[in-house]
């Protein structure tokens, strides 16, 4: 299956809290900065500062769902529930809830800490990322985001909340056959380890 975006989780601060006239609220990190992160055993990736600043000043139509199911929306940028900003650490998001069962639940479930990290959903073209080498993987170093499309709390982080898409593949393959000086066999094979990512993964 091919995919078009990519997926990260982030290990960050998530609180649920209810601020007046009873407003129930969720808010946390969908993105660090400067905080390398392993996809997959094959290559490292860092978000620089200064890497949402393009994709929000277009006042993106963001949405903040639930584990990234599209049919559980708990807030959104263009009508004022789901706010955005970028702050040192990263980025951060803020939803006002719904008076919805889902939502009442969401709330509960990160209150009692039982859902305490966060992913987001995005894509990057070729020139808003550059790639070196850190510890002997390549380096993915984001430096401006195309689109940003979800925030969202998540039950499971790690793998189940990874994915990798199809030009995000194709761009860590191609630094691999220019710094394996040619080897097309060795970047071959990490395409199909990066693919089984992918599949397994959404």
């Amino acid at each position: 299956m091919e995919t078009r975006h990519d997926r990260r989780h982030v290990d960050a601060e998530l609180r649920a809290a209810e601020v007046g006239d009873g407003v129930k609220r969720l808010r946390g990190y969908a993105a660090l900065f400067n905080t390398p992160t392993l996809i997959g055993d094959l290559f490292w990736e860092v978000i620089r500062p200064g890497a949402f600043d393009a994709v929000l000043a277009t006042s993106p139509d963001v949405r903040c769902l639930w584990n990234h199911d599209d049919d559980t929306v708990l807030g959104r940028t263009v009508n004022g529930t789901l706010r955005l900003g970028v702050d040192d650490a990263g980025l951060w998001y803020e939803t006002d809830l719904p008076a919805t069962v889902a939502a009442s639940d969401a709330y509960i479930l990160v209150q009692r800490g039982d859902v305490s990290q966060s992913s987001f959903t995005f894509s990057v073209e070729d020139d808003g990322e550059r790639w070196g080498v850190l510890d002997g993987k390549r380096l993915r170093e984001i430096v401006s985001f195309d689109a940003l499309l979800d925030v969202s709390p998540v039950i499971f982080p790690a793998y189940q909340q990874t994915s990798v898409s199809a030009r995000t593949i194709a761009s860590a393959n191609a630094h691999e056959i220019n710094t394996a000086g040619g080897s097309a066999g060795c970047g071959i094979q990490t395409a199909k380890r990066l693919q089984n990512l992918t599949e397994h993964t959404l």
